[in-house]
């Protein structure tokens, strides 16, 4: 007869939540370029600025590390991670490209009509969003952007894809650019959603595959031009 699974006393559930909060706050704080590469990323400073204290931020600052947004400098603490290069996107996407378009096929052969939903409220509040001319300003867009494919591959059932996702899409957004803070290729990107949406829609999983694979092409061919 097997024994019972006990906790460590004193372990909570809520400090998880608040560690991905904490984490949340720190990626937003790397998207919106306030912190260029090999800026310091002090404990102390952020506990005070977010009002926590230092545990979850230094939490949420190694799972940063491990993802490789932020850098653990020994004797040093953390800093922001360099930019990726042009070879290094192009890599990042080149991963995306095999896996998020088998998030697609698996989420629209699901048949769940609440992810079509979803997937319909998102596309809706990014096609609204402010596009500029800061980089504030874009923050509802982007983060827009990144629920689309989060809601599709946590809807394909597959952990190992969502974990995947949620590592390179930061790193994919730092790498681009907007000249004057301006997102360039909104509309591009939306028809680009709602091609893969109405693929979900039909249960369509081959064409959801299609159009996933097709607007990935085209961020990685948007972003790579915006940068010459």
């Amino acid at each position: 007869m097997s024994s019972e699974a006990t906790a460590p006393a004193g372990v909570k559930v809520e400090r998880r939540t608040l560690v991905d909060e904490v984490h949340d706050q720190l990626v937003e704080l790397l998207l919106e370029g306030h912190a260029p590469p090999g800026s310091p990323l002090r404990i102390d400073h952020l506990a005070r600025t977010w009002g926590v204290s230092p545990t979850p931020v230094r939490e949420a600052l190694s799972r940063a590390a491990a993802s490789g947004l932020v850098e653990r400098v020994p004797l040093r603490g953390f800093q922001v991670a360099p930019l990726l290069t042009e070879e290094q996107f192009a890599q990042l996407m080149d991963v995306r490209a095999l896996l998020e378009p088998t998030g697609a096929a698996l989420a629209s052969a699901a048949g769940d009509d609440a992810v079509a939903v979803r997937l319909r409220e998102v596309h809706a509040r990014m096609a609204t969003a402010p596009r500029g001319p800061s980089a504030h300003d874009v923050q509802q867009y982007l983060r827009a952007d990144v629920e689309f494919h989060q809601v599709l591959v946590h809807a394909s059932g597959n952990a190992f894809l969502e974990a995947a996702l949620a590592t390179t899409a930061a790193h994919a957004h730092r790498f681009r650019r907007f000249p004057g803070g301006v997102v360039t290729d909104a509309d591009e990107a939306l028809a680009e959603h709602a091609a893969v949406l109405a693929a979900v829609e039909a249960g369509d999983a081959e064409g959801a595959a299609d159009a996933m694979r097709s607007h990935l092409a085209g961020v990685r061919r948007r972003a790579v031009h915006a940068q010459g």
